[in-house]
């Protein structure tokens, strides 16, 4: 197994963070590391409440794999 470096973006924060995972991690795997990068923003959320969505391209098309061009958002994060 190796690891992927994925991009995230939490809704309506504006900024961008990296999450290093396995690359055979199930999506609701991404949510506790997704929770340890943020801790003051998502200070009030448990993870497993964290809304996870495969972004979409430039074109509007959505990212057919989790290995997209560098400096590419893969996930988008909505905090409920």
């Amino acid at each position: 197994m190796w690891k992927i470096l994925l991009t995230c973006a939490i809704v309506g924060v504006g900024s961008t963070f990296d999450v290093e995972v396995d690359d055979g991690a199930k999506v609701g795997e991404l949510k506790e590391p997704i929770e340890q990068e943020n801790p003051n923003t998502l200070k009030d959320v448990d993870a497993p409440n964290l809304q996870l969505f495969l972004a979409k391209k430039t074109d509007g098309k959505w990212l057919n794999n989790f290995q997209p061009d560098d400096d590419q958002v893969h996930v988008l994060v909505v905090v409920p």
